[in-house]
């Protein structure tokens, strides 16, 4: 379980938050933070600037790859709309086009997945360990915000 919540972590601080890269805002790729706030918290977990470089070649590799999958999928949905509107919707046509659209989902996933577990394997365990550290404190603090805002 630890495991999954630091990746999860991993995930929301390196790569979900889109703070890796200098990249224009969309709706899931998020707003990239500053590149020098972001490196200065990577050495704070002690990830040496080739570390940090592979990190961020590898982000914006997985990024391509991601917006590659993102147009076939939202293709692939356009004429799954198109098909199931016709007069007579050919039963074979649909059920491919709905097996393609879950392959993509699934291409989709792997490809965020992947990027998470390329990270977590260029660093140490101790460097693991402060970003486990750093994300239940992350978490903790959410949590509180959250109960202060809604009450007890």
């Amino acid at each position: 379980m630890r495991t999954a919540i630091a990746l999860a972590g991993l995930w929301a601080v390196l790569a979900g938050s889109g703070a890796i890269r200098a990249a224009e805002p969309d709706e899931d790729l998020g707003t990239p933070a500053a590149p020098a706030a972001l490196k200065r918290f990577m050495h704070g977990l002690g990830l040496d600037a080739r570390q940090i470089d592979r990190i961020e070649a590898l982000h914006f590799q997985a990024d391509r790859e991601r917006i590659d999958i993102r147009h076939a999928l939202q293709t692939a949905r356009l004429d799954l709309a198109q098909a199931l509107r016709a007069d007579r919707p050919d039963r074979r046509v649909v059920f491919e086009l709905l097996d393609r659209i879950g392959e993509l989902e699934i291409r989709l996933r792997k490809n965020r997945i992947g990027l998470v577990l390329d990270i977590r394997a260029l660093m140490t365990a101790e460097q693991w360990e402060r970003l486990e550290i750093y994300q239940s404190q992350r978490l903790k603090r959410e949590t509180d915000a959250d109960r202060d805002r809604t009450g007890p």
